[in-house]
């Protein structure tokens, strides 16, 4: 674990995702033209809606709606693209494919690898779960890249969500880039003074105890920042300037999708 492999700025794109999210809800297009507490509503209806769909049919129905709406908001599809893709696969891929295991989920075996058998219901089960988290990483994505972190939060006080939750879950998001950039500090500290390779009880021995420190370095942080916000006048919630627009007529269009979609789940 020598330092010839690691540069000081190696990770530092890592903590950028609130700059480049600003900078794509700044762009013009059809979805960042509409309201923010609308953009939010469909959103979660979409979601809820390919959450409770029982259709494959309609959860591609649903995907490409996704798709259409990154390409009408001048989103680069390739990148939305692939990290969706890549986001689903890493987390459903290893699901189901042990959850299409003739032990795991019995049936009738539709592929058989050897003494290793799949079931049609698993294969079944685990289209549904990709496609799924498919359309509801698609959503998220879009969401957030057409309303940036202020974008959603104007649209949870635009929904009357109570300011003080507003307040926690955008101090909450700061204070992960803090976090992060902590660990990040911690981690080349530690490889700046390690010598040779570490041994696999080492190495884990070392995650541990730097996993302590930095949970006592973060209530440490949170409580100083606290404390400094009380020192400033914070009185449990964060004021904003910009006030939510009125609705027009691509907003009536977002809610009338978002709540197709939410009746087509329960449907189908």
């Amino acid at each position: 674990m020598g330092t010839r492999h690691h540069r000081p700025g190696e990770f530092d794109g890592i903590w950028k995702v609130e700059g480049t999210v600003a900078s794509a809800a700044s762009r013009p297009g059809y979805l960042q033209e509409s309201e923010d507490r609308t953009r939010l509503l469909a959103s979660g209806l979409i979601i809820i809606g390919a959450s409770l769909s029982h259709s494959l049919y309609f959860l591609v129905a649903m995907y490409f709606l996704c798709v259409l709406g990154a390409f009408a908001s001048q989103i680069q599809i390739d990148r939305f693209l692939g990290r969706a893709l890549m986001l689903v696969c890493v987390f459903t891929i290893p699901a189901g494919i042990l959850g299409s295991l003739q032990f795991v989920t019995p049936g009738q075996a539709l592929v058989e690898i050897g003494p290793v058998h799949f079931t049609r219901q698993g294969l079944v089960a685990f289209a549904f779960l990709f496609m799924r988290a498919l359309v509801c990483v698609c959503a998220t994505s879009l969401l957030v890249q057409t309303s940036g972190l202020a974008g959603i939060m104007r649209g949870l006080r635009g929904l009357h969500v109570p300011e003080s939750l507003v307040a926690a879950v955008q101090l909450a998001f700061h204070h992960i880039h803090v976090l992060g950039k902590t660990a990040q500090d911690m981690v080349m500290a530690f490889r700046a003074r390690a010598l040779g390779r570490l041994t696999l009880g080492k190495a884990y021995s070392a995650i541990a105890i730097q996993s302590s420190v930095l949970l006592m370095k973060s209530m440490g942080h949170s409580r100083l920042v606290h404390q400094a916000m009380l020192a400033r006048g914070f009185a449990g919630t964060i004021p904003t300037v910009e006030q939510p627009a009125g609705m027009g007529r691509q907003d009536w269009v977002l809610l009338i999708i978002g709540c197709a979609a939410f009746a087509g789940g329960l449907a189908w």
